[in-house]
């Protein structure tokens, strides 16, 4: 018995610090990505950030019938990116071979399903890496391209924010709604990208800082679906993670005075300087119905804890309600002044 504890112990310190190594290489991947603009070596960087990712997935336990078909699907991807970077420029197809793989690494429309089959097999870490840190390259990537390839783009990119609002209505699994809430978020970082760098570092940042906190508390609470949360609403020591799990999930939801608003904003603008209102108005449509998604899950998580919402509530409505609009409505005020034309 104390060798099988031996062995246990031994085998989960070398996993997390293994772990820990795999997401330090991630991160300096990432930011080494930032120094360059060359394809090519962006390209090298993808693939090193993709290998880590799957040694985390392996070292993980996931699902084996996944793991073959995500390392089919990136692979596939790699290939045809390369390929239509050093060899298709000449093809009138190169934009499309081109949007196929990045739309194959990202999970944009027509390979919007890909995140949920993903996410379904994973872990809260693996889903948060997925979400942020194996994307960021691919941004890059997008934002290096000739300027007809971004607008064939945002083109798809309001494609695969229609499709994926629809879809995630219809589901109630925390991990396939955050596949979904991934995928639009996406497409609003490529809104961000091309319109200017230092707006999508930022939004990147607090995306990655919010979607933390909801990876985290999930993982912690290990909650599929909404039903398993009426075992947790008698307890009272969770009054602040549905607190903080609702300030989180809102500035996913980019409704204002939250910080992520301003990406919303400056997109707009930028779509109204080109005199595309048609894009506008479905932009704004179906972004109004992906909030009315994440306001129904706020509405679930009070109608599932109401004796802790009370109580705060009946503690100082005053406090809570300047913690959660004060911060995000400051600072939303001063990257609108920062970054307004």
């Amino acid at each position: 018995m104390k060798k099988i504890l031996k062995l246990n112990l031994n085998s989960s310190f070398n996993n997390k610090f293994m772990n820990n190594i795999s997401i330090l290489l991630m991160i300096l991947s990432n930011i080494l990505a930032l120094t360059s603009s060359n394809l090519n070596f962006l390209w090298i960087l993808l693939e090193i950030n993709t290998m880590i990712f799957m040694f985390m997935l392996i070292q993980s336990n996931s699902s084996t019938s996944m793991i073959p078909s995500f390392f089919l699907i990136q692979s596939t991807s790699s290939i045809i990116l390369i390929w239509s970077l050093n060899f298709n420029y000449n093809l009138e197809n190169f934009f499309l071979w081109l949007y196929l793989a990045l739309a194959l690494k990202i999970g944009l429309f027509p390979f919007s399903w890909l995140p949920p089959f993903i996410y379904k097999n994973m872990n809260w870490l693996l889903i948060f890496l997925f979400s942020t840190s194996n994307k960021f390259i691919s941004f890059l990537i997008i934002m290096n391209l000739p300027l007809k390839m971004n607008l064939f783009f945002m083109s798809m990119c309001f494609i695969t924010i229609i499709f994926s609002t629809i879809k995630s209505i219809f589901h109630n699994n925390f991990k396939i709604l955050m596949a979904f809430s991934s995928i639009n978020n996406s497409c609003w970082m490529i809104f961000s990208i091309i319109i200017d760098l230092k707006i999508f570092l930022i939004f990147f940042i607090f995306y990655s800082f919010f979607l933390f906190i909801i990876c985290l508390m999930l993982n912690y609470l290990n909650s599929f679906n909404n039903i398993s949360l009426k075992l947790l609403s008698s307890n009272m020591n969770l009054n602040y993670f549905f607190f903080f799990f609702s300030f989180s999930l809102m500035n996913l939801s980019m409704i204002p005075p939250m910080t992520s608003f301003s990406i919303k904003y400056f997109s707009t603008l930028y779509l109204i300087k080109e005199n595309q209102l048609f894009f506008i108005w479905t932009l704004l449509t179906f972004s109004t119905l992906s909030i009315i998604l994440y306001l129904n899950i706020l509405i679930k998580f009070l109608n599932l804890s109401l004796i802790k919402f009370n109580y705060m509530i009946n503690f100082s409505p005053l406090t809570h309600f300047s913690l959660i609009f004060l911060p995000s409505f400051l600072i939303l005020s001063f990257l609108l002044m920062i970054f307004s034309p």
